[in-house]
């Protein structure tokens, strides 16, 4: 249960980051709500998305009967993270109507694959 809440937290974390880089760096924010209720919005979204990879993960660890070291859950959820918002920034780049669903179900599938990885595996 230890590693799965790392690959949230490490998920969340990188979230957290890049929506704070994203209004504040970037200047992407919602001019209605101000530069501090986007980050607010994006927050809870961040939280949404995270818990949603760590249900994938844990899922997908179970079924694989996968046991993933503390550290090596925490670095797979920074990179599955980082992936995640790479792939959806050029998924936007080129068809820009692909929408909700296609980010939900490259979340669930890339936290699914991150259990795969790993250092070591269960009898």
């Amino acid at each position: 249960m230890k590693a799965i809440t790392l690959f949230g937290a490490a998920f969340l974390l990188v979230f957290l980051i890049a929506a704070v880089v994203s209004v504040y760096g970037f200047g992407q924010y919602e001019h209605a709500w101000g530069r501090g209720g986007s980050v607010q919005v994006e927050a809870w979204l961040a939280l949404v998305g995270a818990l949603v990879a760590m249900g994938s993960f844990g899922i997908s660890s179970a079924l694989l009967h996968r046991v993933h070291a503390p550290a090596a859950s925490f670095a797979l959820g920074v990179v599955c993270a980082a992936g995640f918002i790479a792939l959806c920034w050029a998924i936007n780049g080129f068809a820009s109507s692909s929408g909700v669903y296609v980010a939900f179900l490259l979340l669930i599938s890339l936290s699914a694959f991150a259990a795969l990885g790993g250092l070591r595996a269960a009898g």
